[in-house]
């Protein structure tokens, strides 16, 4: 599924950062949601031949305000933030874990920066909607905005996933759980309007 795959491709356009930059290997901390190998990047990526500028990013501080309340019957963990930069390249990450008997959601909320590769892409990102033995995966609203919601009924997992402002990217997912209720009511608390206005006045 595309979605689990978009972060190993940005990790991948990392390290040829570093190869270009002659610098040491360097080692991510995978997201809890990559399950599945990397796929082969999308048709319509466009890799720029020269070289990139130093790509804008917020700061993962201002984007802890976006952080959900903790929904009726659950535990919070503390939330955690990080920022990374590798050459050209950043990305601002903040992710808060929410718990209730064996169920666990995960929700991580990333500023990928404005050298991704959603900006290479010629057409923006856009919700998939199939139907498969493993998941299944359709469209829905959050507001004004668009998401995905996929759910895999054998493995007991749910995911809200979309792509904002070719740079945000929500990952909210769930395990232990067959439907993504809680897990859109959560996606549904970020105010976008605000989230836009935060990346134009604060990356840097």
């Amino acid at each position: 599924m595309r979605k689990w795959s978009v972060w190993l491709l940005v990790t991948g356009l990392f390290s040829i950062g570093l190869v270009s930059l002659g610098a040491a290997e360097r080692e991510a901390e995978k997201p809890a949601t990559v399950v599945e190998p990397a796929e082969e990047p999308p048709s319509d990526l466009v890799v720029p031949a020269k070289v990139l500028v130093n790509a804008k990013v917020v700061d993962w501080q201002e984007l802890l305000k976006f952080l959900p309340k903790t929904p009726e019957g659950w535990r919070a963990q503390k939330p955690t933030g990080k920022i990374q930069k590798l050459g050209p390249f950043a990305v601002s990450e903040v992710r808060q874990v929410f718990l209730k008997g064996g169920q666990r959601i995960e929700f991580i909320l990333e500023d990928l920066g404005s050298n991704n590769p959603y900006v290479f892409r010629k057409e923006a990102w856009q919700p998939l909607e199939k139907k498969t033995e493993e998941a299944v995966s359709k469209k829905i609203m959050l507001g004004e905005t668009p998401a995905e919601l996929s759910i895999l009924e054998k493995t007991r997992q749910a995911l809200v996933f979309l792509v904002f402002e070719k740079r945000i990217q929500l990952n909210v997912s769930g395990t232990a759980m067959t439907e993504g209720e809680v897990l859109i009511e959560l996606a549904k608390q970020i105010d976008f309007k605000e989230l836009k206005k935060t990346l134009d006045e604060k990356s840097k």
